[in-house]
């Protein structure tokens, strides 16, 4: 193992990593080229599912995770389900290692952002240098984010405020976070103050985003569906504002718009799996049997079971929920009446 040339100190002898690529050439050349970083605990993986399990049980530091990892899930949903189950802390990494241009990886990567890409091929030099300055930042920041990944939000706004005029190369992380710890904890007008001293500085579209969101927790709800429709308009491949946007829409009482708002960001990236959910419950509580098919469609490469309720019955698969929705469907139908073939009017505009 090997010191860090810039510094003299071994970065990567401390931490543990996870390769995860369907190849095994190219597993076995990370490991290669890690160790000769100094990296020592190094577990290779080839498929989604086993990456996902290995992060329920061990701690892991760093994550190299290919987007194409063959059939069923890709590096993209391995992200969002390691989130979204809390399987990686906040101090971890999780890097994006592609070759691909397409626009749905491309999607994909804009909103569920990892903390940095590697763009194939890899060279031990390349991997070195992003993997360095990531954690550098990692380690700078390692104080804040074992405080909330202990759910002890005041600390870690204390620590915040502390580190701004001492790390101000850090300010756009440290505000955004301000913002959520501050939404977090229920304080929705300090959480609202940093995002308008943001916006006063620069308009910054997830700053108006979290601004966007404490006016929904303050039911100010057409203020927050106006500025959101505004911030789709200027940033159309914003997804999480479109999220916002029917969740708003729904508040109001509007699901059918809602769902349209829904349909429109799967179309723009079709590989979120949480979105492709809440659009099939939408759905399927608005009777439209075919986008809540088509949505439970989408989920079924890469997801064996799914849980969901509705009407109270819980369901392990699209097949007995949408079973479901048709009969709460027919019984709500006048008698004589027929079923059309779409409730809803797929041209109405959100």
């Amino acid at each position: 193992m090997t010191d860090s040339p810039s510094l003299g100190i071994n970065r990567f002898g401390k931490l543990s990593f996870l390769v995860v690529d369907d190849f095994e050439n190219f597993r076995l050349s990370m490991r290669q080229m890690l160790r000769s970083c100094g990296a020592d605990k190094i577990e290779l993986v080839a498929h989604a599912t086993q990456a996902i399990q290995y992060c329920a049980y061990n701690h892991v530091d760093v994550v190299l995770c290919d987007y194409n990892l063959g059939e069923g899930k890709n590096g993209q949903h391995v992200l969002e389900e390691l989130r979204h189950k809390k399987l990686l802390k906040r101090s971890s990494l999780f890097l994006m290692v592609t070759a691909e241009t397409s626009k749905e990886m491309v999607m994909g990567a804009r909103e569920y952002q990892p903390d940095g890409y590697l763009t194939k091929p890899i060279n031990r030099a390349m991997l070195e240098k992003r993997l360095s300055a990531l954690i550098d930042q990692r380690n700078a920041l390692l104080p804040i984010n074992r405080e909330i990944d202990r759910e002890n939000y005041p600390e870690a706004i204390s620590q915040c405020l502390e580190a701004l005029p001492r790390q101000p190369r850090y300010k756009t992380w440290l505000m955004k976070t301000l913002g959520d710890l501050y939404f977090q904890l229920g304080d929705l007008a300090h959480a609202l103050k940093t995002y308008d001293d943001v916006l006063a500085q620069r308009e910054l579209s997830w700053a108006r985003l979290g601004r966007c969101r404490v006016l929904l927790a303050n039911r100010n709800y057409d203020e927050a569906v106006d500025a959101l429709r505004q911030l789709i308009e200027k940033h159309p491949d914003y997804m999480e504002a479109y999220d916002l946007l029917a969740e708003g829409l729904e508040k109001q009482g509007r699901p059918a718009r809602a769902q349209k708002v829904l349909e429109q960001a799967a179309e723009h990236s079709p590989n979120a799996m949480l979105r492709q959910r809440h659009l099939a419950e939408l759905a399927g509580a608005n009777q439209d049997i075919a986008i809540a098919s088509e949505a439970w469609r989408r989920q079924l490469p890469w997801a064996r079971t799914r849980f969901t309720t509705v009407a109270n019955i819980t369901c392990h698969s699209p097949i007995p929920f949408l079973s479901s929705v048709r009969g709460n469907w027919r019984r709500s139908l006048r008698p004589g009446q027929r079923s059309p073939g779409s409730p809803l009017s797929h041209g109405e505009a959100f």
